[in-house]
């Protein structure tokens, strides 16, 4: 069977920490490949780590196979899936949700309401309300997410700090402190030739 890795699809795993992939790898050779790996046609959706150990160690694995109706549907199944995993950490889990809501969000006239009608009786549903329910927490905690996933999706710095577990907000406040220096020193910059002319 051959099995394809989608580099788009392999970027959304959070990454285990060090102990974490050497445990799992432990585990693995000592009790066998447990979970299945999950496939859509070929592509591997869930347990690239699993594959990869499994693979390198000549571990036989199982697969079962999923189906969904385009990528954005894979992907949000990826993200809600990483959700339920133990080693995913607050901020990491804000980052899955907000995936899932910009993702659904961006899908064309997904909010309009005559769009999210099912039946005349049934009542309107937001994007927002839609995850919430289905992620736990409220609309308004989704919202947030999904600001907050776009601002790291855009920044590399962010990114690296979700991934690797580093406080968010921390490296978030360093940004802003860097940059507010940054326009300090241009200013005085600015400043200094004035004053050296005024002498």
């Amino acid at each position: 069977m051959h099995i394809q890795i989608d580099p788009e699809f392999k970027s959304l795993i959070p990454p285990l920490s060090t102990e974490e992939l050497e445990q799992l790898e432990a585990n693995i050779i000592k009790d066998g490949c447990r979970d299945p790996l999950v496939l859509w046609g070929e592509i591997l959706i869930d347990g690239h780590n699993r594959h990869e150990i499994c693979t390198r160690n000549s571990i036989p694995f199982k697969t079962v196979d999923k189906n969904f109706e385009n990528r954005d549907d894979a992907m949000d199944w990826m993200d809600a899936n990483q959700l339920g995993r133990r080693n995913i950490q607050p901020q990491q889990a804000d980052f899955l949700r907000g995936r899932i809501y910009n993702r659904r969000k961006k899908a064309v006239g997904s909010n309009l309401p005559q769009n999210r009608l099912k039946d005349q009786n049934d009542p309107l549903v937001s994007t927002a309300e839609q995850v919430a329910a289905e992620t736990g927490v409220s609309p308004a905690t989704v919202k947030r997410n999904g600001k907050m996933a776009e601002e790291v999706e855009n920044d590399p710095e962010l990114l690296a700090a979700i991934n690797d577990r580093t406080e968010f907000k921390k490296v978030k406040r360093e940004k802003k402190e860097k940059k507010r220096e940054s326009r300090r020193q241009q200013n005085r910059r600015r400043l200094n030739p004035l004053q050296n002319q005024k002498r």
